[in-house]
């Protein structure tokens, strides 16, 4: 299923903000609410699947796109000997 881009890219961002709006529902309800349980739960599914989503992407994009130059990516790649030097 592809999704456009501006949905794809903001996905991360709803869930959690769909988290905290779980969990500030469970402070509001209390403790000895019978649903309280059950909000509880999906505000830290979604919190946490946020953050799984984002550390994935963040682990997948080119150095480029996380902000580092392209001048930084060959400076690390020639201290590791990954370029052989000319």
């Amino acid at each position: 299923m592809w999704l456009p881009t501006p949905i794809y890219e903001r996905l991360p961002h709803v869930l959690l903000l769909v988290g905290l709006i779980f969990m500030s529902a469970v402070m509001y309800m209390g403790p000895y609410h019978p649903q309280t349980p059950m909000y509880f739960g999906a505000g830290f599914f979604c919190c946490l699947w946020s953050m799984v989503i984002f550390t994935l992407r963040l682990r997948h994009r080119k150095p480029a796109q996380r902000g580092e130059s392209a001048a930084q990516e060959s400076d690390a790649e020639s201290e590791h000997g990954s370029k052989p030097a000319a």
